[in-house]
């Protein structure tokens, strides 16, 4: 009987059953939800920083030609060292050389260790960006948060 009963639960039609299951019940409990229906300013505090830092809230050229040259030499001095520090650093020494990691072996996982320390970078990019913002007392109304700038209506 329990081989039965584990073969009813490994069938692919109960999997796809479960699967769409999850998915609706999902859906009921976000339209149940009571903050779903609210205003909010979507605030994610690291993505947030590195997605402004690359796409979001940009100053006019017009306006702001000091705070534009500061945030794209940031922006491209944080990517080249994403890429060294990822690559490089964490990568080739640290889990190939040092640590042995066969997951990490030759160029296996570089792609995904260079993503996530390029999200890093970005973010510590972005904290020395509103530093210097401070030091040189431009406008603070270019100063990058983890605000995204969408609400959930």
């Amino acid at each position: 009987i329990m081989c039965k009963i584990g073969y009813i639960f490994r069938h692919p039609y109960m999997r796809i059953f479960v699967a769409t299951f999850v998915t609706i019940l999902n859906f009921i409990i976000y339209a149940e939800d009571p903050v779903a229906h609210s205003q909010a300013e979507a605030n994610i505090p690291v993505v947030g920083h590195a997605l402004r830092l690359l796409v979001l809230q940009w100053p006019p050229s017009d306006v702001a030609l000091n705070i534009l040259i500061l945030r794209i030499f940031m922006l491209i001095t944080f990517l080249i060292l994403a890429v060294i520090v990822g690559r490089y650093l964490i990568h080739h020494l640290l889990f190939n050389r040092v640590m042995h990691l066969s997951a990490f072996s030759h160029d296996k996982g570089t792609l995904f260790i260079t993503f996530l320390t390029t999200i890093a970078m970005l973010f510590a990019g972005s904290l020395f960006y509103n530093l210097l913002i401070d030091i040189f007392k431009m406008n603070t109304e270019y100063y990058i948060d983890g605000n995204l700038g969408a609400t959930n209506e």
